[in-house]
């Protein structure tokens, strides 16, 4: 029997629909048949679960109305397994009862082992191919029963077995869900480390994420509450963000929409000055503004702006703030540059298992780094500053330091808890280290206080490169085309 060849022609869709259909049988393509007005498509039923693209697609050629072979791709990406079963959900239910029997295992860690066999899929098509015909387990669970019929309700019942793997996982972990958003935090790195929240917004390509960094000793970023949402508004995300989380002080960027929301909850917060002077500059074009700015909010008192308006001075000069920064408010755009862009292309489950991966992983690499005496025990942040303070003549006797209080009347010393160009020089004239004098928030033993996070699903994160996100330079835009969305029928 002759095989079906890209460009072969049928005069119409139910003889092309057929011949398809046969071509796939043949070849073993366990299929589903995909029609829009322009086409007929047979599409592997992996698609989904393991982004597989073997396909037979035929297209209507518009001049004399009958339909052409366009596409032959036969190649799997799916496991080889996957042939034996009816469905992708039967191949994971059967291949994990051969690899384990009938011993309970939790999803994250079913993940893994069906990574083990080549087979990879994400945490909720494992999640629906185990538990969505398992009434028993559900009920173990205590998901309570679920409406087959709506896709929500097995979202919302995935997403709360997730949360509960996780918490099982750490147990000093706080965590909850709603509504398609996830929430989870550390609140042991309170205790810690500095208790100032820098938030920081990223797109997803559906929904956000919204990440509460703290900063380690080293003065590197450190995940310390997380909410991935599935939904297109940003205010939702950020509110149920902001009520997820204890009474903290914030630093925030120079957004008013999520300064009016810290404002209508009440929260403490300061907006980064290094953000106000960036909308500045965009706005003049001026570097001596900017300068003249960055001045008056970490010197002034009474600066105001018709921008600025609508915050109290508190909220963006430093004088008037009545939380000790350590600096912070200066800090340049936080940058969580072990979480790529790219792990914001995942869909929803597989970006917080990443998220949550690649913090662990993360954290485990930091608390490697060894240990020594004296300058060794802090990190750059801490050296660089000494030895700037070290190399400053100082010949103004004016200053009074107090190096029991580890304070100076130049207000440096007790500002960064660092000793200043004056406290340093007082030390040296004694003798001693400047380092012994640093505060104990530095050093970098703080970090084997914190405790290890155990990721719902252990396996190497892969995703797309962060180059997909960038945006599109000069050059003709791509062509959209508005199709009707196509009928898929089993």
């Amino acid at each position: 029997m002759k095989g079906l060849s890209v460009n072969d022609v049928f005069p119409t869709r139910e003889e092309a629909e057929k011949a398809l259909v046969n071509h796939a049988v043949q070849n073993n393509l366990n299929y589903d048949l995909e029609e829009t007005p322009k086409s007929v498509a047979v599409l592997c039923k992996g698609r989904k679960e393991f982004g597989c693209e073997a396909r037979i697609v035929a297209q209507l050629r518009k001049k004399d109305g009958v339909f052409v072979v366009k596409r032959i791709r036969l190649s799997h990406k799916c496991p080889s397994v996957t042939s034996k079963y009816g469905s992708p959900e039967e191949m994971v239910r059967m291949e994990v009862y051969r690899a384990i029997g009938d011993r309970y295992a939790r999803i994250g860690e079913v993940v893994s082992i069906l990574a083990g066999m080549n087979i990879k899929m994400g945490y909720f098509s494992v999640w629906k191919a185990m538990r969505q015909e398992n009434e028993m387990e559900k009920e173990n669970m205590n998901l309570g029963p679920l409406e087959q019929g709506g896709k929500n309700e097995l979202f919302d019942a995935a997403l709360k077995e997730f949360s509960h793997e996780f918490l099982e996982l750490n147990p000093s972990a706080v965590s909850h869900c709603q509504e398609k958003m996830f929430f989870f935090s550390f609140p042991e790195y309170l205790d810690v480390l500095v208790p100032i929240v820098e938030i920081r917004i990223y797109k997803r390509i559906e929904g956000f994420a919204v990440l509460g960094i703290l900063r380690d000793p080293t003065w590197s970023p450190i995940i310390y509450s997380c909410v991935v949402s599935d939904l297109e508004c940003q205010e939702s995300a950020f509110r149920y963000f902001i009520d997820s989380m204890p009474e903290l002080f914030f630093l925030v960027d120079f957004d008013a929409d999520l300064i009016n929301v810290l404002k209508k909850k009440d929260r403490k917060f300061f907006v980064k000055t290094r953000d106000i002077c960036k909308f500045y500059y965009n706005k003049t074009k001026s570097i001596d503004a900017v300068e003249n700015i960055w001045n008056k909010c970490n010197n002034d008192r009474e600066w105001s702006s018709p921008e600025l308006s609508f915050i109290d001075k508190k909220q963006y000069l430093k004088r008037c703030c009545e939380t000790e920064m350590l600096g912070l408010q200066n800090t340049s755009e936080c940058d969580v540059e072990f979480i790529g862009l790219g792990i914001f292309n995942l869909p929803f489950f597989d970006c917080i298992g990443a998220i949550l991966k690649l913090a662990s992983d993360n954290l485990k690499q930091r608390k490697k780094s060894p240990l020594g005496e004296g300058k060794y025990l802090f990190g750059n942040n801490v050296i660089r500053r000494i030895e700037k303070n070290l190399s400053i003549d100082v010949t103004d006797a004016s200053y009074n330091v107090d190096l029991e209080n580890q304070t100076c009347t130049c207000g440096r010393f007790q500002e960064f808890l660092i000793p200043c160009p004056h406290a340093c020089k007082k030390i040296l004239d004694l003798g001693e280290d400047p380092y012994s004098y640093v505060s104990d928030l530095y050093s970098k033993a703080r970090l084997l206080k914190l405790k290890d996070i155990t990721p719902v699903v252990d396996l190497p994160v892969k995703c797309q490169s962060d180059r997909n996100l960038l945006k599109r330079g000069p050059g003709r835009p791509k062509k959209i085309l508005v199709r009707e969305p196509p009928v898929v029928r089993s």
